[in-house]
């Protein structure tokens, strides 16, 4: 969901979309739960849930046992492409669609819920297209995860070391659109405390773990997959480099025979959440 012209295509092609989908991680239920609650405490049982911003579909599954419908709308014919390809249950479809022109009815969603793409968005007309799709009283969630974590069971030097590696890495990809994402990356606390949300009865702080157990390989790519790294890429001819060096340093703290396609590794990603419920009546707010 691009914020100007710039990045209109930046989901465009087969090599980003195929690592989108292998390399992005599924969100745990303690989060899907903690949104699903949030949105249903004034409409009850949700029956319309849309997930924009859907990439590869990995945040739009999760959201199958908790709606009787969930729609990923993605930018990206390409993403859409690759979302569709995946086993989805049966409630779960996709659209191509825009974060300022959902492909649905006025009024007819309950949740709608952004996984990792707000950055993209163009907010004031992303929360003018929320307020025309939302029920009275129907919810928004945002959330995002941010600086990557290695874990080393039983070894808190070596978790320590790899993560500052991981660290050095994301700063120095993340340069490259800091500025276009402050309300993101200036934010102190990582709780998208600086992101304005579109009605006064919000939810702040919300704070959760994803931990994920992957390969140094996956893990690598992961963080190349993610949108600092990919234009990082596209801005600078050697940029690859970079990321050879992180696997072959993260390979050398582990000392171990196997090869980065076999080691395993768990990597903690920090998530943080908003939430904001359109009011029932619209003196309310």
């Amino acid at each position: 969901m691009a914020m100007d012209g710039a990045f209109s295509n930046f989901f465009s092609g087969s090599d980003l979309t195929v690592a989108y989908k292998k390399f992005r991680p599924t969100y745990p239920e303690e989060l899907v739960k903690e949104i699903v609650k949030f949105g249903g405490e004034k409409l009850g049982d949700l029956k319309f849930v849309v997930d924009v911003g859907c990439g590869s579909g990995q945040s739009t599954a999760v959201l199958s046992d908790y709606s009787e419908r969930v729609l990923g709308v993605d930018i990206s014919p390409d993403q859409i492409k690759q979302a569709k390809a995946s086993t989805m249950p049966s409630n779960v479809e996709f659209s191509v669609g825009s974060c300022e022109a959902i492909p649905v009815d006025a009024l007819s969603v309950d949740l709608i819920t952004v996984g990792t793409a707000v950055h993209w968005f163009d907010l004031d007309k992303f929360y003018k297209e929320v307020d025309r799709v939302l029920k009275p009283g129907g919810a928004l969630a945002i959330y995002t995860y941010n600086d990557t974590q290695a874990e080393i069971e039983g070894d808190a030097e070596k978790s320590d070391e790899i993560t500052t590696m991981l660290r050095k890495l994301e700063n120095e990809t993340m340069s490259v659109t800091r500025p276009k994402w402050e309300y993101l990356f200036n934010d102190p606390q990582n709780t998208f405390s600086l992101l304005e949300l579109p009605y006064r009865d919000s939810r702040r702080y919300v704070k959760l773990a994803l931990k994920d157990r992957r390969t140094v390989t996956g893990l690598v790519g992961l963080i190349k997959s993610t949108s600092d790294s990919k234009e990082f890429l596209r801005t600078h001819p050697n940029g690859d480099e970079a990321f050879t060096d992180l696997q072959n340093k993260i390979m050398a703290v582990l000392k171990t025979d196997k090869s980065a396609d076999e080691t395993q590794i768990t990597c903690v990603l920090p998530l943080f959440l908003v939430m904001s419920r359109k009011p029932i009546f619209p003196s309310a707010d």
